[in-house]
């Protein structure tokens, strides 16, 4: 009989797992949200249906970075013959990148808890654009200064998180294994996608 081997499960299913149960609870939020005022026939979004959305606009780096997680671990695999794990700074990486994302949802949802509102503006249009996955944390008129620094200091740490993760992931990929051959060619690709996204 052949031995069958049963490995814990990996760092980089948590973490996928985590940033997908992530997306969409506040997607599924947004859209009761947004369902909800249609329904009350507002004329303008309700201030939760404005911090949702801004929450959302951040999620695209979502399945981004798991997308470069699963290619990692499946770098990883090629270059081990199925055997090998990711190194323990690697798995550190991707915690801390998933670790940024949430810190990201969490920094706009106290933004729209701590923050006053302005006259005729929704709170959506205060602090972030279109094509901006990060709010702009010091164009919001904060209760009190001190709300003030924990937003900006937890921002801090959600860019931090995720571009410290992300880059060394591929950092990783980068240095270790056979990175151009042949077998790791579409991993590559995949790769250096996310890092241009």
């Amino acid at each position: 009989k052949r031995e069958i081997f049963f490995r814990p499960t990996s760092m980089t299913l948590w973490c996928v797992m985590l940033l997908t149960i992530q997306s969409i609870l506040v997607h599924t939020c947004a859209a009761i949200a947004h369902n909800s005022d249609e329904l009350s026939a507002r004329p303008q979004p309700s201030h939760v249906t404005d911090v949702l959305e801004a929450a959302s606009r951040s999620l695209p780096l979502a399945p981004t970075m798991g997308m470069l997680f699963l290619a990692m671990r499946i770098f990883t695999l090629e270059n081990t013959h199925g055997l090998g794990e990711p190194t323990q700074w690697t798995k550190r990486f991707v915690m801390l990148a998933t670790i940024g994302m949430f810190c990201q949802v969490l920094t706009v949802m106290m933004l729209g808890v701590t923050t006053a509102r302005k006259d005729g503006k929704r709170f959506i249009e205060q602090g972030s654009e279109d094509e901006s996955a990060h709010p702009y944390v010091s164009r919001y008129d904060f209760n009190s200064g001190g709300t003030r620094s924990i937003n900006l200091a937890l921002q801090s740490v959600s860019l931090f998180g995720i571009y410290l993760g992300v880059s060394g992931v591929a950092l990783n990929m980068a240095l270790s294994g056979s990175f151009m051959g042949p077998e790791s060619a579409a991993c590559a690709c995949a790769t250096m996608l996310v890092l241009l996204y």
